[in-house]
């Protein structure tokens, strides 16, 4: 099967709240640049189909044992255990999985796949003054696609939101924000060498980026993770000062994300180890904050509920 100018999909979600204004349909896009230590969406890093396994599905009923080609499955007492080094990804087993316990996680899709699926609720747009919003991983690794889906986005008058780390060269992210009506702009850290441990790059090019899209005049929304422990330590002091450096850059629009380890069964699903302790975050003291910052800047600041997805 051809994957040429098609874009490598994990998830569509219909009826979304919390990824821009009104009702929309998100699309999340497989494979992502940076390696954040809490990553919610642990199936979106690669980019390229894997194999999922939900536990809870499984009756053990040795079928995919039997098919593999690779003798990558084998069955304990414990359960279902994959060596995910030597499977090679036929998925041979999901289609013999009679529960569903296996499944592929990623689908190649055409533009016009895509579009067809999120005008099933275009009612619900108008109404409510949503659209469609573009997630991942980072959607700007698949730019060449991106673009053409965007497009015929634009084609059928849908609202286009981007939620997006920046990390990219501007002269190509720049020609996907011509389609674009607001972006949601995830700011994980503001110290570089922070960042480079956190997620695994460094902040320059993302924050350069930043910078590039207030002069361009496009509405920006900067989406910060609270993650106790992570990328705030003491999120009283810290979040002011993190605030006010970006007020300073232009941006009067925020998200304070708090974090929550709901995702975790995630990394069991994809075979990988959550090895992070992450503290609940004061909720309290995060609107404490967002108040004064609005009170003392002209500001909007949204605390939206715990990252769960």
């Amino acid at each position: 099967m051809s994957t040429e100018n098609k874009l490598l999909v994990f998830h569509i979600q219909r009826f979304v709240l919390h990824d821009g204004p009104g009702i929309r349909t998100t699309v999340f896009l497989k494979g992502c640049p940076l390696r954040c230590k809490w990553c919610h969406n642990p199936e979106g890093l690669e980019a390229y189909p894997e194999l999922g396994y939900i536990e809870s599905r499984c009756v053990l009923c040795q079928k995919c044992v039997e098919i593999c080609p690779v003798k990558a499955i084998e069955i304990w007492e414990e359960g279902v255990s994959i060596n995910r080094k030597d499977c090679s990804v036929c998925f041979k087993c999901v289609n013999i999985c009679p529960s569903k316990a296996l499944e592929i996680i990623g689908e190649y899709k055409t533009p016009e796949e895509i579009i067809h699926e999120v005008m099933n609720d275009v009612e619900f747009y108008e109404e409510s003054g949503g659209g469609l919003t573009i997630s991942g991983g980072e959607p700007l690794a698949q730019s060449k696609e991106l673009l053409e889906l965007l497009k015929k986005a634009k084609e059928n008058n849908l609202h286009i939101c981007l939620d997006t780390t920046g990390y990219r060269d501007w002269e190509v992210f720049e020609n996907i924000l011509d389609y674009v009506d607001v972006v949601l702009y995830d700011i994980k850290q503001l110290d570089d060498i922070l960042h480079k441990e956190l997620t695994g790059v460094s902040n320059q090019l993302i924050l350069q980026n930043l910078k590039r899209c207030v002069k361009k005049n496009i509405e920006v929304l900067v989406r910060i993770p609270i993650i106790q422990g992570q990328n705030f330590n003491k999120v009283e002091s810290e979040l002011p000062k993190y605030l006010k450096h970006l007020i300073g850059l232009g941006i009067k629009r925020f998200e304070l994300i708090p974090y929550h380890k709901f995702g975790e069964q995630k990394y069991h699903m994809m075979g990988k180890d959550y090895s992070i302790y992450i503290e609940p975050v004061n909720i309290e003291t995060l609107s404490r904050v967002a108040h004064e910052m609005c009170d003392n800047y002209e500001v909007f600041i949204k605390i939206s509920d715990p990252i769960v997805t």
